[in-house]
């Protein structure tokens, strides 16, 4: 089967009954359907992933302002060698603690119905900039010490009005760009370019469906692609490439391999080589790199000290003004039910920080995750120690 290039088939729009009736007519003619149903392509991982020749068709009536037409997408599991890949379109089935079967937790009624309509969503929770430089919810939170607050953002969340966007105070914006080594998000280059044309700075991110380095390099190898085909450079993506460590199934870190899932075993060290091989890759052809996870997985998972290599984009919704979380952070990730103006239902709320150690006109000090500059007390920073007295600046 000839293969389809990335960026073809992610712009290629085909009514589901004409491609189904084409796709059944090509296969009959030439007698393979037998055969795409007996291949199997072995992955760098090792094992047979099942290769069948059924089409998946991504239902976007269950999307909220979606096109009613089906997306066609091509796939290259395994190495050159291998069959070639499926035209094929793939669901986003992710597992988390924000995911449920692909659909965001907060999106399902009480029993886990996906809601029909966007209008059947709660309102949602909005923030203001106070004139201090704090930032108040309309429930009464407020946030200290952060340098901006952002969105981020996925197909889920449909068509989005940026010019909107960045006149209600969003300073940036951070936007899928694909999951696993399947494909790209439908909405990626979409929301690349209403970042642009509203000079709002991005960064990018990748969920990952990974079990090991081997599928990590994957992963790492169709975030370059998706970022070539839509002509990014680093330079473009201003706050880096992030690696998205959540997949987890009955309470387990849990990658996908084809329709399985596969539990993550070998503890600290495998999630190290896992994000190494991404972050390396990816960082190796100019890309700032950084780790997204939850509390949860950066306190019990994510605790190889590798991970002191990269910035963290924490997730922790505490319904307070902070995150829980005692290492240090660039961004937080504080709930998923924001409302933004020119966002249409919920959207995930960050908040943007600059810590470490800040030198002035008055000597060095240090800028904590919290919000406050240490003082009264001992700080280490990259094997240096110092003392910070009441003023706030280190003892010389």
């Amino acid at each position: 089967m000839t293969r389809l290039s990335l960026r073809f088939v992610r712009n290629l729009r085909i009514p589901t009954a004409v491609f189904m009736t084409a796709f059944v007519a090509v296969c009959l003619s030439l007698a393979v359907v037998p055969a795409f149903a007996d291949e199997a392509v072995t992955g760098s991982d090792g094992g047979d992933q099942d290769a069948t020749a059924n089409v998946v068709v991504y239902d976007s009536s269950a999307e909220n302002d979606k096109s009613s037409s089906e997306d066609v997408v091509s796939t290259d599991e395994g190495s050159d060698d291998s069959a070639d890949a499926l035209t094929t379109t793939i669901e986003f089935v992710g597992n988390s603690w924000r995911y449920l079967d692909g659909v965001p937790r907060n999106e399902l009624s009480d029993n886990g119905v996906s809601l029909l309509s966007v209008g059947e969503r709660a309102g949602g929770i909005s923030w203001t900039k106070q004139s201090d430089g704090t930032y108040l919810s309309s429930n009464g939170v407020t946030v200290k010490g952060a340098t901006g607050i952002g969105i981020d953002v996925s197909e889920h969340n449909g068509n989005i009005d940026w010019t909107k966007v960045k006149a209600s105070g969003i300073d940036f914006a951070i936007i899928r760009l694909g999951f696993g080594n399947a494909r790209a998000d439908y909405y990626f280059e979409q929301n690349v370019k209403g970042c642009q044309d509203n000079d709002i700075p991005f960064g990018v991110y990748l969920y990952s469906y990974s079990y090991g380095a081997d599928s990590s390099k994957e992963e790492a190898a169709l975030a370059l692609e998706v970022l070539s085909d839509a002509g990014l450079t680093p330079a473009d993506v201003e706050l880096g490439v992030w690696y998205d460590l959540e997949n987890e199934k009955n309470g387990k870190p849990t990658g996908v391999k084809g329709d399985t899932n596969v539990t993550i075993t070998g503890g600290a060290p495998t999630f190290a080589a896992m994000a190494k091989a991404f972050c390396n890759t990816v960082s190796a052809e100019g890309y700032e790199v950084g780790v997204y996870a939850n509390r949860n997985w950066f306190t019990n998972y994510l605790t190889d000290p590798v991970f002191d290599t990269w910035p963290r984009w924490i997730a922790d919704y505490t319904g307070t003004g902070s995150s829980k979380y005692t290492g240090d952070y660039a961004y937080w990730q504080c709930m998923s039910t924001g409302k933004v103006n020119g966002v249409s239902g919920y959207v995930d709320i960050n908040f943007s920080y600059k810590y470490g150690l800040v030198e002035d006109s008055g000597g060095l000090r240090y800028y904590g995750a919290d919000g406050e500059y240490a003082t009264d007390e001992w700080v280490t920073v990259a094997g240096d120690t110092y003392y910070f007295g009441s003023d706030g600046y280190a003892v010389r």
